[in-house]
């Protein structure tokens, strides 16, 4: 007898509903179907209900199969076993509706979908699996594919938004002097300063020129601190000024990433030697200059000398 039946879903159109009670690592259904193989990471939109399996690898489930039905949960009752057969996560009762979180099967860096589960934990928007906060891969990690584990672990940052702010967390303890990603994107370059308010996170990398940082780049995600634990090295890496505990935010003193003496914004990062306004590092106090000096590029060091000396001629 089959374990679901297809009726209307509370969370989107039909779903997969339990039709007696399901035991925690029982066999629901297996996803069937043709194999493709991508030789790069095709656009997401080119299979909204395909399995990934392997890298760049997926399984396009056959028309009838109940992989079409299942629907994501931020709060899922069910998990995947080896590559294609799922199973329930926990117990699941008689009439409750079988989910999945969908973050758990994908890794398409550029993949995304909005969320309208309804889950008190929703993460309103969802991602593949290198997004995932830690503490929910931890629970979720018997259910999720063991070659998608990899990918998880490869990244040391994930995004999350609170009450409409982006922040960047850390997945696992970052030691003092390690880097954590690679700051990446095309170069702009102006042949005048203009308008600082153009280039929001850009990353300054010589006179009128900037990096805009990739859409899926951590760098985007990234908050100023005046007590930052992270900062940008002459290599574009961003590395940690001290050790970073699992789940802590991660921060950069924007300071440091910009030279435009006109740039500055209000700062309400609650640190005790918060400066109030941030400015460019022309502006930069001795203590914290002399903190970030070693990783500074030669670009950033210039600006700020220039400054210093242009100060004690006019005093």
């Amino acid at each position: 007898m089959q374990a679901f039946r297809i009726q209307r879903s509370n969370i989107h159109g039909n779903g997969l509903f339990a039709v007696h009670q399901i035991a925690r690592g029982e066999t629901i259904f297996t996803v069937t179907g043709p194999i493709i193989r991508y030789p790069f990471e095709p656009d997401y939109r080119n299979g909204g209900n395909w399995l990934q399996i392997r890298k760049n690898i997926w399984r396009m489930p056959l028309r009838n199969n109940p992989w079409h039905f299942i629907n994501h949960s931020c709060r899922p009752n069910a998990g995947i076993s080896g590559t294609s057969t799922v199973v329930a996560a926990r117990k699941i009762k008689a009439g409750e509706e079988i989910s999945l979180d969908y973050s758990t099967v994908e890794a398409g860096r550029a993949w995304r979908m909005p969320c309208r589960c309804g889950a008190p934990i929703c993460r309103e928007t969802i991602r593949g699996i290198q997004f995932l906060p830690r503490q929910i891969f931890l629970e979720r990690e018997p259910w999720i594919p063991k070659h998608l584990r990899p990918l998880y672990f490869a990244e040391k940052t994930y995004p999350i938004t609170v009450d409409g702010l982006k922040k960047l967390m850390a997945k696992h303890p970052i030691k003092d002097g390690e880097a954590l990603f690679t700051v990446e994107g095309p170069e702009i370059h102006y042949t005048f300063p203009p308008n600082y308010h153009i280039g929001y996170q850009w990353l300054a990398v010589g006179k009128n020129r900037w990096i805009i940082s990739l859409k899926n780049n951590p760098w985007g995600s990234i908050r100023h601190s005046c007590e930052p634990n992270t900062i940008v090295d002459r290599r574009r890496k961003v590395v940690a000024l001290r050790a970073i505990a699992p789940d802590e935010e991660v921060t950069v003193d924007d300071t440091t990433t910009e030279a435009d003496p006109n740039w500055k914004h209000i700062c309400h990062c609650g640190a005790t030697t918060c400066r109030g306004t941030v400015r460019s590092i022309q502006f930069l106090d001795d203590r914290r200059y002399r903190r970030y000096e070693r990783y500074l590029s030669a670009f950033f060091k210039r600006a700020y000398l220039l400054r210093r000396k242009s100060n004690l001629r006019s005093e």
